[in-house]
């Protein structure tokens, strides 16, 4: 927020042009095998040792490509400075692996709580760092030293407060099972996030990097709860729904809570985000990003649903079908692809209605192949969640009312419209009889009884 008001949008779409390459090259050097450790029932400290290891080199190889890249990426989008900071990506890369087995392991104990520590801290001391030598003048490269810096903490971090160490003797003969399943799964999140930073800088080859800001900025706000949301969904429910993966009765069921618990809190951040949009993105990033506001209304549509994305794919995880998540992530991105190509002709605001398209149609494909599995398909799901979905819409229509008689300072005004939300949805949903309120506050209450250390 305080770095928004300091740099100028097109320093931040420097940074997006630059995390393209990164995103890729983290995906590859994991090759699922940490989420194979997250899924396995039983797993021993040579097999940790032999991905932790694995990680490690194939980190190392994927930072050298980085780094051979560079300077045609700097050539291409026009923009030298690109390969100083994708050389300092390639660090951080680095540094992510030395974490990766840690986070595989706290998310399997499900200890999310040292996982939110370590989280807050990196994030803090980097960011601190990061106004630091925006004040002094550094730019775009104030941008990408946080995220170094940040890596490092991370680092740093988990090494301090989880006691797994690795062990020297380790046999290559461990691997292969896990690559098995995790190799599909990896292929998978490898054609999720080519598509997304593929996609930006395409925004920026085409818009330029100033618009690039703008829809990065509006995209990474709208995903600062979903991406919240998703990350404790995935590390809460996929070492849950691997244990119920015995029955498929007892994991249709668990499916069904969980999207109905998840939607609870979705719903309302998204729509309520949507209709604060302007008075957000005025108050926390000034006025040289106002256009982003007309982007985060409609990409908090497309976010609304990326919950149910989340918890079907854990299912389908959850049963071993990495290779039917696999053929998923194909059909939806060739319906996202399509989508976005047509939308490059009419602006940013096209693609971000493309966005809200490609959720909905993935909505429907990973709820079909769920359905196919566990008989808890799209419309089942639906079904489930009118209630949901109705207080979400009670609480639209009184914060969009509340918004004629709301003053014009920003602050007020968001402070006035967020009170008047709240209110609205909790009433509503007491009204509508949701028991999963209590459930949201007992899953809390639980999480923060973990211990935070094995």
């Amino acid at each position: 927020m305080v770095l928004a008001r300091i740099l100028q949008p097109a320093e931040f779409g420097v940074l997006a042009m630059a995390m393209a390459f990164y995103g890729l090259a983290a995906v590859v050097s994991d090759s699922g095998v940490g989420t194979a450790l997250i899924q396995r029932r039983n797993i021993t400290h040579e097999e940790e040792s032999a991905v932790f290891f694995f990680n490690l080199m194939s980190s190392l190889l994927l930072a050298a490509c980085m780094l051979g890249i560079a300077p045609l990426a700097a050539s291409f989008l026009r923009h030298p400075e690109l390969q100083q900071i994708i050389g300092m990506l390639a660090g951080g890369l680095l540094l992510g692996a030395l974490g990766s087995i840690h986070v595989s392991l706290l998310t399997r104990s499900m200890q999310l709580r040292t996982i939110a520590r370590v989280n807050f801290w990196s994030t803090l001391l980097s960011g601190a760092l990061a106004v630091a030598l925006a004040l002094w003048g550094f730019g775009v490269y104030a941008l990408a030293w946080q995220f170094l810096v940040q890596s490092f903490v991370q680092a740093a971090l988990l090494w301090t407060w989880h006691p797994w160490k690795p062990t020297l003797v380790w046999r290559m003969a461990c691997l292969p099972p896990l690559l098995q399943f995790g190799w599909r799964w990896m292929a998978a999140r490898l054609i999720d996030t080519a598509y997304l930073q593929v996609s930006n800088a395409v925004v920026g080859k085409v818009f330029g990097a100033n618009d690039l800001g703008l829809y990065t900025r509006a995209q990474s706000t709208q995903q600062l709860p979903t991406t919240l949301l998703s990350g404790v969904l995935s590390r809460v429910f996929l070492p849950a729904f691997s244990e119920a993966s015995g029955s498929r009765v007892r994991l249709a069921n668990a499916l069904a809570r969980s999207s109905q618990i998840a939607m609870m809190v979705s719903v309302p951040a998204m729509l309520g985000l949507a209709l604060v949009a302007e008075p957000v993105v005025l108050m926390l990033f000034g006025p040289s990003w106002s256009f982003a506001a007309e982007l985060l209304r409609v990409l908090c549509l497309a976010g609304m649903l990326m919950p149910l994305h989340v918890l079907n794919l854990s299912a389908l995880l959850a049963q071993g079908r990495a290779g039917l998540v696999l053929r998923i992530e194909l059909l939806k991105k060739c319906f996202a692809l399509s989508f976005f190509s047509a939308a490059c002709f009419h602006g940013l605001e096209a693609i971000a209605w493309s966005q809200v398209a490609t959720s909905l149609v993935s909505f429907f494909v990973n709820a079909y192949c769920c359905g196919r599995t566990l008989g808890f398909g799209a419309w089942r799901q639906i079904g489930s969640l009118w209630r949901v979905a109705l207080a979400g819409l009670i609480m639209a229509a009184a914060v969009a009312g509340a918004d004629l008689l709301s003053p014009g300072f920003a602050p007020v005004r968001l402070a006035w419209l967020v009170a008047v939300g709240i209110g609205t949805y909790l009433f509503s949903c007491l009204l509508l009889q949701l028991a999963s309120i209590s459930q949201i506050w007992s899953a809390v209450q639980s999480l923060l009884r973990r211990p935070t250390s094995s």
